[in-house]
């Protein structure tokens, strides 16, 4: 799957610069801080992002070459649109709040969440252990090939190609015969599967975290995380990507965070261990 990649890369039209800039800390794209170069990758410019990179308004990613790595996190503060022309490799984790147009192809062995709609019209590889949750409806004009799992709450519709051993999941079928897809004028594979691995219900691996819970949220005061693994790192985010400071108590799988002392907005809570990540939407009054 690397290799697959990693060639579309290296065939990159001429002239592209070659240039690879990281991430240095967690931040906001268009802050230089956020990266090693102390400056703001171009639209030429390979990136490689290893921290918790916050996007705050709509984006077209048309970086020669966008690599989130393992611990790398990217997503948005606030509704957006993000749009992906160039290749894009995910092994990290990919948060939306709006939707995602992908006209490039696009390999994720990784986690995305996408909280609107999901549109493909080219190819996408989903690693064996990847999974797309889809919060929203679901288009597929191009191929989506792969071993992982798809998971979709709203619409769903297929008008190109389901290859590979993909789990697919149309949480609200209005089809009783397979494919359960509520629109196929496409193709779907004898190898698909359908709402068949508990990919969906719990959203990651076996070994991974199960579902994360907040109560209450909204809230004005203390909040309460549950089904925390023992040694996750609970960090949350204001609306500009700046990690707060928001100690919190842990006892066994639960812990209270303090939110009185915060502005009224919208925040982001990630709980993270090694190579896992899940990511919660937090709404402070």
């Amino acid at each position: 799957m690397r290799g697959w990649i990693v060639a579309l890369f290296l065939g990159l039209p001429f002239g592209m610069s070659a240039q690879l800039y990281v991430s240095a800390q967690d931040g906001i794209w268009y802050d230089p801080n956020t990266w090693a170069c102390n400056c703001v990758p171009s639209v030429a410019d390979s990136v490689e992002i290893s921290h918790h990179v916050t996007i705050q308004n709509s984006i077209t990613l048309t970086n020669a070459w966008v690599h989130i790595t393992p611990t790398g996190w990217m997503g948005f503060a606030s509704m957006g649109f993000l749009a992906i022309t160039q290749p894009v490799l995910n092994e990290g984790t990919l948060y939306i709040i709006g939707d995602l147009d992908i006209d490039w192809l696009f390999e994720t062995p990784g986690i995305i969440e996408v909280n609107g709609n999901f549109f493909n019209d080219d190819d996408v590889n989903i690693g064996g252990g990847g999974l797309i949750r889809v919060n929203g409806n679901f288009m597929n004009d191009g191929t989506i090939t792969g071993g992982g799992a798809i998971c979709v709450s709203g619409i769903t519709v297929n008008a190109g190609d389901l290859v590979g051993t993909l789990d697919f999941c149309d949480e609200t079928p209005t089809v009783s015969v397979p494919p359960f897809i509520d629109t196929n004028t496409g193709t779907v594979d004898q190898g698909i599967i359908y709402c068949a691995s508990e990919k969906c219900s719990v959203g990651f691996e076996e070994d991974n975290f199960a579902v994360l819970m907040v109560a209450p949220n909204p809230a004005n005061g203390q909040v309460i995380f549950e089904g925390m693994p023992a040694g996750a790192e609970l960090r949350i985010y204001d609306g500009l990507g700046q990690l707060l400071r928001a100690p919190g108590v842990a006892v066994g799988s639960r812990t209270t965070v303090d939110l009185s002392g915060l502005p009224k907005g919208i925040y982001l809570a990630t709980a993270t261990k090694g190579r896992q990540r899940l990511t919660t939407r937090l709404v402070a009054e």
